[in-house]
């Protein structure tokens, strides 16, 4: 028979042996290098698991205005559901509800189709809750926590608040995932409240929020795409990444999400539509001439695209980037550095913008295109 010390080794050699196979190089994610345990997929492959076996999944998107909660949402709910659809066959329905249904959340889900898998996404919870009394925050909050499918079919709530303060312990206590699109002093105390005292919870904690402040003070962060990589990769915020920090259900990690512009599952008043580019200039020369051209090139430079015979112009916006984050000065004065002799405040084209209303009647239902395989490619 083995010895403790025998079974003590084998079980360490099994470990080590299991922690060496573990893949930790970059991987191609939508076109786009990084290393695979910053690859939003990790989170998508433990809600789908959990949904295959418990029928139910609840999420927290947490992060001040503007910081990219919905674009995290949108970003991981086209992957589940091109996901399920391609390896499981699901057809999930989406939706976003709004504060009202939140306030009537145990109505809305009776209300939901019965026998099919529906994933519902609470936007802006902060706000809803804030206008509820205690008692009626409570109730709300006991329907996110013991809620579990009613359906007949697998159902996923996911909540964006601004902030986790007040609610910390409710928040706590109903999801499987928190996701953070932005950290404070304030949220980094909830999170490590969430996270107890594992160090190596704390120091991906810690590195979130180093990359998190990157991101904000230089628009562009560092990250290792493959292991003892030096110097770390440069990423330029929102081009087209943006980092967040998950606490998984058994992992708390740095993750990176984009905005996928093409995807159906935007609200209507933030969704954008794919057009040929002659039909843009089309639009855009018949309305403003060759001024639309003009603009078009300066808003190409603020994405990073420079004309390649025009290689100074791409030098010099960089440069005066730079500036911006060192200096502030008048704009009033750099005007008349332009000779403007009048500054005029720029109005509305009332008529495109009736144009754009009417493009929003035509949102059609999200169909996954299983064609376009999601899945990720490693590169050894």
């Amino acid at each position: 028979m083995p010895t403790s010390t025998e079974i003590r080794q084998r079980t360490q050699d099994y470990i080590t042996s299991k922690q060496e196979s573990h893949y930790t190089g970059p991987t191609v994610y939508r076109g786009h290098e990084i290393n695979m345990k910053h690859s939003i997929s990790r989170v998508t492959t433990t809600i789908l698991k959990l949904l295959m076996k418990t029928q139910f999944a609840s999420i927290n998107i947490i992060g001040i205005p503007g910081s990219g909660k919905t674009s995290f949402a949108v970003n991981l709910f086209t992957d589940l559901m091109q996901r399920a659809s391609r390896d499981h066959k699901l057809n999930f329905s989406f939706d976003w509800w709004n504060a009202d249904d939140l306030r009537n959340l145990g109505q809305k889900i009776d209300e939901l189709p019965k026998g099919q898998d529906h994933i519902r996404v609470c936007d802006d919870v902060s706000k809803a809750l804030d206008q509820l009394s205690s008692k009626d925050q409570a109730e709300v909050f006991q329907q996110l926590t013991t809620t579990r499918h009613t359906t007949g079919g697998k159902l996923c709530l996911a909540s964006l608040y601004h902030y986790t303060f007040a609610n910390l312990k409710s928040i706590k206590s109903q999801a499987i995932v928190n996701v953070y699109t932005s950290i404070s002093l304030i949220e980094k105390l909830n999170i490590m409240a969430m996270l107890g005292k594992d160090p190596q919870s704390i120091q991906r904690l810690n590195s979130f929020m180093k990359v998190y402040q990157e991101s904000i003070d230089h628009d562009s962060f560092q990250l290792k795409t493959f292991p003892n990589q030096n110097p770390p990769k440069t990423f330029y915020d929102w081009k087209p990444f943006h980092p967040c920090f998950v606490v998984n259900l058994f992992k708390a990690h740095l993750s990176l999400f984009m905005r996928v512009e093409d995807s159906p599952l935007w609200p209507k008043d933030k969704m954008k539509y794919s057009i040929p580019v002659p039909e843009l200039f089309e639009k855009g020369r018949k309305a403003y001439g060759k001024d639309f051209d003009h603009a078009m090139s300066i808003i190409a430079a603020q994405n990073g695209h420079f004309n390649k015979n025009n290689v100074n112009f791409g030098r010099a916006y960089n440069y005066a980037q730079k500036l911006r984050r060192i200096y502030h000065w008048s704009w009033n004065d750099v005007m008349e550095e332009f000779k403007a002799k009048q500054l005029k405040r720029i109005q509305k084209n009332r008529k495109i913008e009736k144009e754009m209303d009417a493009a929003f009647a035509k949102l059609a239902t999200f169909k996954p295109d299983t064609s376009n395989d999601t899945s990720e490619t490693k590169i050894e």
